[in-house]
């Protein structure tokens, strides 16, 4: 009989297994670190989307604001406006008041008339003493 040789199962040292090992571990050190690293950048991913939030939410605020103080200032302008107008209107009311004479005066229900009223004339104050139509 001739002999037959088997091949010999590959001989593991000590060495290689620790080898193995090691390379292993730094395998999944790797794949660790590699999925931390996509961690913090999906982290930081959402803050950067939670400050954009932030900032949009901020300049929206800061229009309604500006739309609001521009509304409260053209409304107080409108005001102004109008009681300008009132009081030109009652000034133009005021100075065209003419009386013929301390009849109309009396009339009228406004007697007597102070200098400087609307309606008052030297004609009307007879003793020029500031007061008409007495």
């Amino acid at each position: 009989m001739a002999s037959e040789t088997q091949p010999a199962a590959p001989a593991t040292s000590a060495a290689d297994t620790d080898a193995l090992a090691v390379a292993a571990a730094a395998k999944a050190a790797e794949a660790k670190a590699k999925a931390a690293d996509e961690a913090a950048k999906a982290k930081a991913a959402a803050d950067a989307a939670k400050a954009k939030a932030a900032a949009d939410a901020a300049k929206a605020k800061a229009a309604a604001d500006a739309a609001k103080a521009k509304a409260a200032a053209d409304a107080a302008k409108a005001k102004a406006a109008a009681k300008a107008a009132k009081a030109k209107a009652a000034a133009d009311a005021a100075a065209s008041v003419y009386y013929a004479n301390c009849s109309a005066v009396r009339a009228a229900g406004a007697a007597p008339i102070y200098a400087g009223q609307p309606g008052y004339s030297f004609k009307l104050d007879r003793d020029r003493d500031g007061i008409a139509c007495e």
